[in-house]
C-alpha cells in the first residue's frame, strides 16, 4: 500500500464547517442531496455544500477547502419551502413508496419548483414596491397644458410572461413527478390523464378524484396562459396593460387579461394575479405528492400508515403540515 501523503492527511480528517451569510445567522434544520450536491437547509436560506474532495477528486491541490454557497435567500420560515421541499422530503420515502420509486428525481423537481415560485414570488414583490414608490410619488404629478405624465412599472409584458412561464415550469415539474407514479399510464393529456386514472382506480368520490376535479381548472388556467404567452392567435392571446388613465380620472394598475375560450381571465390586476397564482400553485403542489404518496403507499410489516395532517406541534416539529402518521383513535403518531 502506497503511503498517505499529506493531502490524504488533510482530506481524511474530520470535518467542522459553519455555514451561513453575515445576514443569516439562523439554524441548520436539515440536510439533503439535490442534484448530486449535499445542501444544507437553514431557517433562512438553502446551501450547496463542496467538499474538497468534489472540487479536486484526484487530490492534486492541498489548498483546495470546502465550500457552501446560498443558493436560495429562503428556508424553513418561508411557506413556499415547506410547501414543495419540506413537504417532498418528508413524503418521498422509498421504504413506503417502494424501491422503484426514484426518491433523487422527485426532490430535484421539486427542488425546481421550488426556484421556480420563489422567483414568482420575488417578481410580485418587485413589482409591489415599485407600485409603493409610484403610489407615493403621484401627488406631485401635475397636469400640464391639460397633459398628464401617466408614470409607468417599465416592462409589464415581460414580467407577466415570464411569471407565466415560470408558473408553467412548476406544474411540469409536478406533472415530472406523477410519471415517477405512474409513468406508463399518464401521459399527453397531463393532469386530465390522471384525473381520468384516478377515476377509474379510487372512484370519482374518492379525495383524491375530488382534489383532482377542483384542481383541474386551474391547471388548465396555467397551461393554457402558457400558450397564449408562446403561441398566441386571434382568440388565444395574453393582453397586459401599465398604469392607465381612466374615464374617473383615476390611475389604474398594471392589468392584464387571458383571452382563451376554455379558461379566460377577465382583467384583474397584475400584482392581485401574481399573488392568488402563488397561493395556489404552492397549495397544489403540496395536496398533489400528498395525495400521490397517500394513493400509493406500499405495506410496511403491517403498520396502517397513511398521509395525515399534523397537529400544530408536529407541524411546527418537522417543518411541514403533511406527512406519514398512524391513526390509533386518539391521536397522530408520527411515522418515518
Amino acid at each position: 500500500m502506497p503511503d498517505k501523503r499529506p493531502i490524504d492527511a488533510i482530506r481524511n480528517s474530520a470535518l467542522q464547517m459553519e455555514v451561513g451569510t453575515e445576514d443569516d445567522s439562523s439554524p441548520i434544520k436539515t440536510m439533503c442531496v439535490l442534484g448530486g450536491s449535499m445542501h444544507v437547509i437553514k431557517a433562512q436560506g438553502i446551501y450547496r455544500v463542496q467538499l474538497a474532495d468534489e472540487i479536486d477528486p484526484q487530490r492534486t491541490n492541498p489548498a483546495i477547502p470546502h465550500t457552501y454557497q446560498r443558493v436560495l435567500r429562503y428556508g424553513t420560515d418561508c411557506e413556499l419551502v415547506r410547501q414543495t421541499l419540506m413537504t417532498a422530503k418528508r413524503l418521498f420515502d422509498t421504504k413506503l413508496l417502494g424501491a422503484a420509486f426514484s426518491y433523487t428525481q422527485a426532490t430535484d423537481h421539486s427542488f425546481e419548483a421550488l426556484k421556480d415560485l420563489i422567483a414568482m414570488h420575488e417578481m410580485r414583490l418587485g413589482l409591489e414596491v415599485s407600485l409603493n414608490k409610484i403610489s407615493e410619488a403621484l401627488g406631485g404629478l401635475i397636469i400640464k397644458n391639460r397633459a398628464l405624465p401617466v408614470p409607468t412599472v417599465g416592462e409589464p409584458r415581460v414580467l407577466v410572461e415570464t411569471f407565466i412561464q415560470k408558473a408553467d415550469h412548476v406544474i411540469a415539474d409536478l406533472f415530472a413527478i406523477a410519471k415517477l407514479f405512474y409513468p406508463e399510464e399518464i401521459g399527453k393529456k397531463w393532469f386530465e390523464s390522471l384525473f381520468e386514472l384516478a377515476k377509474e382506480r379510487c372512484g370519482s368520490d374518492q379525495p383524491f378524484t375530488k382534489f383532482l376535479a377542483e384542481a383541474l381548472p386551474f391547471l388548465k388556467l396555467i397551461r393554457n396562459a402558457r400558450n397564449c404567452v408562446e403561441h398566441p392567435k386571434v382568440d388565444r392571446r395574453l393582453e397586459v396593460f401599465d398604469i392607465t388613465l381612466l374615464p374617473s380620472g383615476q390611475l389604474r394598475p398594471p392589468t392584464m387579461e387571458i383571452i382563451e375560450q376554455d379558461t379566460p381571465q377577465p382583467i384583474i390586476a397584475i400584482v392581485d394575479f401574481m399573488a392568488q397564482t402563488i397561493v395556489q400553485l404552492a397549495s397544489t403542489f403540496e395536496l398533489m405528492i400528498a395525495y400521490l404518496c397517500g394513493t400509493n403507499i406500499q405495506p410496511f410489516a403491517g403498520f396502517p400508515v397513511q398521509v395525515v395532517q399534523y397537529p400544530p406541534n408536529l407541524q411546527k416539529a418537522y417543518g411541514v403540515k403533511l406527512g406519514y402518521g398512524i391513526y390509533d383513535g386518539n391521536r397522530i403518531i408520527p411515522f418515518g
